[in-house]
């Protein structure tokens, strides 16, 4: 083979801000086991003959190209996320798909590879979210050539985007000039990032002071949905609240508020909002309220305001969420840029 042999080029719609390489369309890895053990979390291969891949973008055409080389290809300075495993196609050809069902064949002979997943503009496909045009504003490179079973790698990595998915999906390293802290956060993003993928990397470039601003006024807001602002038991700490300074015992303390201070209020079940796994049950908004308001105490400012604008997001609920982001974005412009 004289240059790569390209087996897929064209734009392709994203769904979730996730695509999968597979054998049958029909059978797509799963996250938990894709990125199981591995250090990188842009691209799963930890299934056997498939591969699950994450885009900056999470809904509409990102630019993505397939090829295959005879050997190790040279690395262009173009692609500024790069990350290598390991795959086996027992097949004569694969699928490449969407969560929407979409499907491009890939016609990549029987054999075991080395696929290096390469990004370029994935962080400014994060920020826009959903790309309506008709030109991708994220491009992405699959280039795979025969090689012997190895550990994933992450080669190069330049985003924030990429950094989050690192750590949410992988172990590997992240890059503390982009993400700040968001490699030791806790908190589970995926409410935050179904409801705006870019607050996450705004809000990691802010202040500890920003983000105990923002988790009090998440915490209000969540207090103000559920009816209960005004309550006397809750007096004292919408006080602290609005001064700006600690909730006093028991409100600073999950375990402790979820207790008897939640028997004090309503149980009012709200649909639970995208990202939020409930095992069936309904979420009750006053204690998603609560619970907004013991994540103000949580030591770490990062994690407190992610925690504390989760819970305050479902506490909201999917038809109201909008107007939450839209109420803190216009009391916070900075988190709009």
């Amino acid at each position: 083979m004289t240059g790569p042999k390209v087996l897929l080029e064209n734009p392709v719609e994203v769904g979730r801000g996730q695509l999968y390489l597979t054998s049958d369309e029909s059978l797509w890895p799963t996250a938990e086991l894709a990125f199981a053990g591995q250090h990188n979390g842009l691209c799963g291969a930890a299934q056997a003959g498939a591969l699950y891949l994450m885009t900056g973008l999470r809904h509409g055409l990102v630019g993505f190209t397939v090829e295959l080389h005879d050997r190790k290809p040279a690395l262009d300075d173009k692609w500024t996320e790069v990350v290598e495993v390991s795959l086996t196609n027992p097949f004569e050809q694969m699928v490449l798909s969407n969560f929407e069902g979409d499907a491009w064949i890939v016609p990549l002979p029987t054999g075991v590879y080395r696929v290096r997943y390469c990004a370029a503009g994935m962080q400014a496909g994060w920020d826009l979210e959903t790309n309506d045009a008709p030109t991708p504003i994220d491009c992405y490179l699959l280039a795979v050539w025969p090689a012997a079973p190895a550990d994933d790698v992450i080669i190069r990595q330049s985003s924030a985007a990429a950094a989050y998915w690192h750590h949410a999906n992988g172990d590997g390293p992240a890059d503390e000039a982009s993400t700040g802290r968001l490699a030791q956060v806790e908190t589970n993003l995926g409410v935050i990032r179904e409801l705006h993928a870019g607050l996450i990397s705004a809000l990691a470039c802010c202040s500890d002071d920003v983000h105990r601003s923002v988790a009090r006024w998440a915490a209000l807001q969540a207090l103000s949905e559920a009816g209960i602002r005004d309550s006397s038991a809750l007096r004292d700490v919408v006080a602290d609240l609005e001064r700006g300074v600690p909730v006093s015992p028991p409100f600073d303390d999950e375990i402790t508020v979820m207790g008897e201070p939640a028997r004090l209020f309503g149980q009012t079940p709200v649909q639970p909002v995208a990202g939020l796994y409930t095992e069936g049950r309904l979420p009750m908004r006053e204690w998603y309220a609560l619970v907004a308001v013991s994540a103000t105490a949580i030591p770490d400012s990062l994690d407190a305001v992610f925690y504390a604008l989760t819970q305050t997001i479902i506490a909201h609920g999917p038809d109201h969420a909008g107007d939450l982001l839209e109420g803190l974005y216009k009391a916070f412009p900075l988190l709009r840029d």
